[in-house]
């Protein structure tokens, strides 16, 4: 039988704020991805009490009142608060919510998708949006949302959602957020000077204005692996870092998939965590590193030489941070950021399948998005790049780690199919080398 959808509500949620007022966008707001989406979802094995919820919603908007803005079209670009509202719309559907999980690519591009394809919330310039799909019969829940990036990062939505759960079971609130953005990177680049560095941008300083790879990129395809508890022991005692073997495995199957010189490695990583801004920080806060090998020799290296490679990455510390965002500053006020430009493609090795993008959301704590009970799964279908591999946060349980390949179907099908003997045949080599 087909499944039917239909809408039951469609607010505005706004909080006790009345008086308008603009909060200006940071550089580093304003730099791909920023002109996309930072979408999610979550899927419950209960439905929450609407009215409780809106009302935690309402709440949240309090702490943090960007999320019930507006992205203005002014130059330079900048958040209307007070002029809007938080767009939350209720669904139900007959379509089961708890099969497939974790989703198969198909399935997520379906309850993500629904969002773009079947509401309102797309064509509006609302900084945050929210929708809720349930269904009465097994009485499941999905909770999704899409935030203009330019607004803010996944870090900060998690914080945001959790506020929301904490009001909704009468807990007191621990977050709330910080507006006064471009003075906390002030801090970070005092006596730093502003030049041209490789952390943020391809090695190339012309920026194209157009999309060169976008008529050729490969269809994008994802699927979860399972990194099961016996191979996360063997790997423990092994001694090696989960991290860089996925890495590893990721490179070569790189470098066999495609036919480019020289591959990039970028690690996406969130300077709140390393203390480089407060952790209130609630604009973008994400920097990259990146470490580039050579093609030809992640082809014939063994995946020890790939490990230890990838081990070698570079020392990325605050220093990095101050002048990446003082060199972001000076192109800002030099007006050759490419703001809300779906045109613009700052990193052309990402468009063109050169670089890995790693990205860890296990810091996330959906567990504490607990709307009805906890969350059985999280996921998103953000990928700007080529290809990406994200962390999963824990949701469905707490003996296997879950991530998500993003990439050409060959590519993906490729990696999760040589990972478990990949793992067996360098366990075997630290075993030898131990000897």
């Amino acid at each position: 039988m087909q499944s039917k959808t239909s809408l039951l509500r469609d607010l505005h949620i706004t909080g006790t704020q009345q008086s308008p007022y603009t909060v200006n966008l940071t550089c580093l707001d304003m730099v791909f991805p920023s002109n996309g989406l930072a979408t999610g979802l979550a899927i419950y094995r209960e439905i929450p009490d609407i009215e409780r919820l809106e009302a935690a919603i309402a709440g949240a908007v309090d702490l943090f009142p960007t999320f019930a803005g507006r992205v203005g079209e002014q130059e330079p670009p900048a958040i209307a608060v007070g002029k809007s509202g938080l767009k939350l719309e209720l669904y139900e559907t007959s379509e089961s919510l708890l099969q497939d999980i974790p989703p198969s690519h198909d399935r997520l591009l379906n309850l993500l998708g629904f969002m773009a394809r079947d509401s309102s919330l797309m064509r509006e310039r609302v900084t945050f949006a929210m929708m809720l799909l349930i269904n009465r019969a097994e009485n499941s829940a999905a909770l999704t949302w899409k935030s203009a990036h330019c607004h803010t990062d996944g870090a900060t939505i998690n914080k945001f959602l959790r506020t929301v759960a904490d009001l909704y079971n009468d807990r007191p609130p621990t977050e709330k957020e910080e507006l006064d953005r471009n003075s906390e990177l002030a801090k970070v680049t005092r006596g730093v000077e502003a030049r041209f560095n490789n952390y943020l941008f391809s090695r190339e300083k012309d920026v194209p204005t157009e999309r060169p790879f976008e008529q050729t990129r490969p269809e994008k395809f994802s699927s979860t692996l399972c990194i099961n508890e016996g191979m996360l022991d063997a790997i423990k005692e092994g001694n090696l870092s989960e991290r860089r073997l996925i890495y590893a495995v990721a490179l070569k199957t790189h470098a066999l998939c495609f036919e480019h010189e020289n591959f990039s490695l970028e690690t996406i990583i969130d300077i709140r965590n390393k203390k480089i801004v407060s952790d209130r920080f609630s604009g973008n806060a994400l920097l990259s590193e990146r470490c580039e090998l050579n093609s030809q020799f992640l082809r014939v290296a063994p995946f020890s030489s790939i490990y230890e490679n990838v081990k070698k990455n570079t020392v990325w510390n605050a220093q990095h941070a101050g002048e990446a965002i003082a060199y972001l500053e000076q192109t800002k006020a030099q007006k050759k950021l490419f703001l809300l430009d779906e045109r613009s493609e700052l990193i052309p090795n990402t468009a063109a399948g050169r670089t890995l993008n790693i990205n860890d959301l296990t810091f996330y704590r959906f567990d504490a998005v607990d709307l009805a009970g906890k969350p059985i799964w999280y996921d998103t279908a953000v990928s700007p790049a080529n290809c990406m591999i994200i962390f999963q946060p824990q949701c469905l349980d707490e003996n296997n780690r879950y991530i998500r390949i993003f990439g050409p179907k060959s590519y993906v099908n490729h990696f999760i199919s040589i990972f478990p003997a990949t793992l067996t045949q360098e366990l075997r080599a630290q075993q030898a080398a131990q000897r």
